[in-house]
């Protein structure tokens, strides 16, 4: 994965809104194995869960909603199994309706209640490529200082492990310069003190270490837990939640 192009100049909506804002969601469902989780599920029960969930996924992507990644939060993140969705998209009421969609579908065929679904709004570009593994963290600070002298973001990308010397492992070595994570800043929708979700994106689990704060300066801290959790397909969602 290469570096992200940072976001140029400050954010500016007119009444007919503007195409440069891109809103990011983070939907994350799970369930409790307490509950019918420890039931197995009928082959019938797989079936028709996917095909509805797929059903919302075409319906969410034609109202031009972008689904960046699906992932699986389970090893890692949670005690019990619990899926992500990225959604994106340039208007907030259509995201809004989107995870109003997904959640009655979850909450009707895979048994699993909403965690967390917060509004964001991308500072940072992202890169076309998504990330095999991805991890994300509450913080918070201000964006002021990252703007300084050029007007343009730190560049997004982070390289959390020491490069390793000529006589290092080879393919594949920890120090590569394509190990680093490719790190994203969004601010989230709502008055209040600023606060952040940090992303970072790499192809690798043991490249998301470090504090993806870095390369936005001293203005920004991590301020929870992170969630990680790695790609996967529609057709996977069934068995990590059933």
């Amino acid at each position: 994965m290469t570096e992200a192009a940072p976001f140029e100049g400050e954010l500016e909506l007119d009444e007919q809104g503007d195409e440069s804002v891109t809103y990011s969601v983070f939907a994350t469902f799970g369930v409790n194995t307490d509950s019918a989780y420890s039931e197995i599920a009928a082959a019938n029960e797989a079936v028709n869960s996917l095909e509805q969930f797929e059903g919302v996924l075409e319906e969410v992507r034609g109202e031009g909603i972008e689904v960046r990644g699906i992932y699986d939060l389970t090893l890692g993140s949670f005690a019990d199994p619990a899926v992500c969705l990225w959604l994106r998209g340039p208007v907030a009421d259509d995201l809004q309706w989107a995870y109003r969609q997904l959640l009655r579908v979850f909450s009707r065929y895979f048994s699993t209640g909403p965690i967390s679904a917060d509004l964001t709004v991308e500072l940072t570009e992202l890169e076309p490529e998504v990330g095999a593994w991805i991890s994300f963290v509450d913080a918070f600070g201000t964006t002021e200082s990252l703007a300084a002298a050029s007007g343009r973001h730190a560049e997004p990308n982070f390289q959390p492990l020491a490069v390793a010397d000529d006589e290092g492992d080879d393919a594949g070595e920890f120090g590569d310069e394509d190990a680093a994570a490719v790190v994203s800043l969004h601010s989230r929708v709502g008055v209040g003190i600023d606060a952040f979700t940090i992303v970072a994106e790499a192809d690798e689990p043991q490249w998301l270490l470090g504090d993806p704060s870095e390369p936005f300066g001293d203005s920004i801290a991590v301020a929870g837990t992170p969630l990680t959790g790695r790609w996967i397909n529609s057709s996977e969602v069934f068995e990590v939640l059933r």
